[in-house]
């Protein structure tokens, strides 16, 4: 939990003669922890999150890019899985609830703001919503603005689990707003048993589909 334990640990792997490490640590330290294997000679691979400058997103055409890669990488498209969840839902809702109005469709997009591999996933679900129904409004990266009844349930206001997720959905579920079907992408299954909790003690089980990226806990429960 420590950055700076985590950099000099760097180092002294280094001193200890090793020729190579693999990093997994806090994604927006990538910055510094590469520069840091650089001074000490040391090669790296990034593990489960990309090695960005998250500081700099910006656009290539179309697709969203969320900051230059310090190295090749060959693991998770965050924002694709975004997508992916809500190429999903759409799908469920299309084939469930074909009759039901857009405007009384609500997307509930559930992540962890502080782990930006988390976030990216909820970009890309709110920028494929958006190419979707662009009637209800265009993606804004600003988190505050988003398509008409799309949230984004931001876990940082509690703990990164089950429980925040639960709570954060029941609040947004009750009070619809004219919604009657929802549609969740959650960052992981825990996030999204939170979500389906919500459902069930709200009555809306029938009328809500959860979508999550990775776990077996949710198919289990």
């Amino acid at each position: 939990g420590s950055a700076d334990e985590y950099l000099s640990a760097i180092a002294t792997f280094a001193d200890q003669g090793y020729d190579g490490l693999l990093l997994d640590g806090d994604s927006n330290l990538y910055a510094r922890a590469v520069e840091v294997c650089n001074d000490v000679g040391i090669t790296w691979i990034s593990c489960m999150s990309q090695a960005r400058d998250y500081a700099s997103p910006y656009m290539m055409g179309d697709a969203y890019i969320p900051g230059q890669l310090f190295g090749p990488n060959v693991g998770f498209n965050n924002t694709q899985f975004g997508i992916d969840m809500i190429d999903k839902l759409e799908e469920w809702r299309l084939e469930n609830y074909p009759d039901v109005p857009i405007e009384k469709v609500g997307v509930i997009s559930i992540t962890y703001s502080v782990a930006v591999q988390l976030f990216e996933r909820a970009t890309g679900a709110e920028m494929r919503w958006a190419e979707l129904h662009p009637e209800l409004g265009a993606y804004d990266p600003d988190p505050t603005k988003n398509p008409t009844n799309f949230y984004i349930a931001d876990t940082i206001s509690g703990s990164m689990d089950q429980v925040t997720a639960q709570n954060l959905v029941t609040q947004i579920m009750s009070n619809p707003k004219g919604v009657e079907v929802w549609l969740i992408s959650a960052a992981f299954d825990d996030f999204a048993m939170g979500a389906a909790n919500a459902a069930e003690n709200l009555g809306l089980t029938d009328k809500t589909c959860a979508v999550c990226i990775g776990g077996s806990n949710l198919a289990l429960q």
